[in-house]
């Protein structure tokens, strides 16, 4: 497997150029998720960190998954990776997408899943963008986020690896 360091070498490779709406470098969004799953979440393994950086290359960028399996990522990262790209998906709403994700019981997607939601709705990043996507963003936050982050969690919940809200 690859190391870290080059994961997070080879995201910020694809997502050069990408900006988030407050115009913060893109590749800034999946190291935060990676710093969270290390972080907040002790069941996480080396892989979830590395599905972590590379969770938006398949959906945001020219990146396959052939060129991720070409690279020697595991199956396990290359499966959570697929399932985290809503594009994979495209006649379900987010909530099912999500539903569908939780249902698969990949602990990798799930826990990246959650903490991607967590980051997306974190009002201290909301903070920095322009007032019309702030606006949208709490709005997210407070109604699609929020809903996920229950999905997500009650799965851990079930699956046993959490017995409290995160």
């Amino acid at each position: 497997m690859l190391l870290l360091e080059e994961t997070f070498n080879l995201a910020s490779y694809y997502h050069k150029g990408q900006f988030d709406k407050s115009g913060s470098p893109y590749i800034d969004h999946p190291f935060s998720v990676m710093l969270r799953v290390a972080r907040d979440y002790l069941w996480c393994t080396e892989e979830y960190l590395h599905i972590a950086l590379l969770h938006d290359v398949l959906e945001d960028t020219n990146c396959t998954e052939q060129e991720l399996i070409n690279y020697g990522y595991s199956e396990y990262i290359i499966r959570g990776l697929f399932l985290l790209n809503k594009h994979n998906f495209p006649k379900y709403t987010y909530l099912e997408w999500i539903r569908y994700i939780a249902e698969t019981e990949h602990l990798g997607a799930i826990t990246v899943k959650l903490a991607d939601n967590l980051d997306n709705s974190d009002f201290n990043r909301i903070n920095k963008l322009p007032e019309i996507e702030k606006q949208k963003f709490t709005e997210m936050a407070n109604n699609r986020y929020k809903k996920s982050i229950a999905i997500l969690e009650s799965k851990l919940r079930e699956l046993k690896i959490i017995s409290f809200d995160i």
